[in-house]
């Protein structure tokens, strides 16, 4: 069996199955559980409610005590997304204003940070100041 790749996009792709052999539904399953294998879905549900702060500049702090500028891009009782050009390693400690955290995701330009000890929930709005 041969399969050509006939389309290809930053996201997706598309084959066309050409020759004898398994059918294009065989063919279909095994491209989908390959797929599953290589990047399975995260488990991760986010479960608090996100808000831009008024105050959207921050200082970020390293484990080595550098500090970089970062603009928050949004933020929840359980993390912060933030827009920075410092490079962090996912799992890297850091802090966030005064708040302790850790690089959970990269994200386009920057980073997201679960808190150590989430904020209460109920206090977070667009006044909060991290």
């Amino acid at each position: 069996m041969e399969i050509r790749v006939v389309r290809a996009d930053a996201a997706d792709f598309a084959v066309r199955v050409v020759g004898r052999g398994a059918t294009p539904s065989e063919v279909v399953r095994n491209l989908v559980e390959m797929a599953r294998l290589q990047a399975p879905p995260s488990e991760e549900v986010r479960v608090c409610r996100r808000v831009v702060p008024k105050r959207r500049v921050v200082q970020v702090v390293m484990a080595n005590g550098t500090s970089v500028p970062a603009r928050i891009l949004n933020l929840s009782a359980s993390g912060v997304a933030l827009q920075m050009d410092a490079p962090l390693d996912l799992g890297q400690a850091i802090v966030v204003g005064r708040h302790r955290a850790r690089i959970a995701r990269r994200i386009d330009g920057g980073v997201g940070a679960a808190f150590l000890t989430p904020l209460d929930e109920a206090t977070v709005s667009e006044n909060t100041v991290l």
